[in-house]
């Protein structure tokens, strides 16, 4: 599974994250999820594999990347 995240902190208390999830081939990740594990927040991917978190509160954070047929991956951001 390829994964493209982009954060956006700046000097805000808060940011945002998004990207696509796509596999090697580039082919859409279907039924994926982004969750950001230590507050408890996700969103399903659209059918396109895009996806978009909000208001993150600033700071590191593990974020899981699922989807059907793919091992989940972790990632610290």
């Amino acid at each position: 599974m390829i994964l493209f995240i982009t954060s956006n902190a700046f000097a805000q208390k808060s940011g945002m994250i998004y990207g696509k999830i796509t596999n090697m081939n580039d082919a859409i990740a279907k039924e994926g999820k982004v969750t950001i594990i230590d507050v408890d927040m996700s969103s399903e991917v659209d059918a396109n594999g895009n996806y978009i978190l909000m208001n993150i509160p600033y700071g590191v954070h593990q974020i899981e990347f699922s989807a059907a047929g793919y091992f989940p991956e972790v990632m610290t951001i």
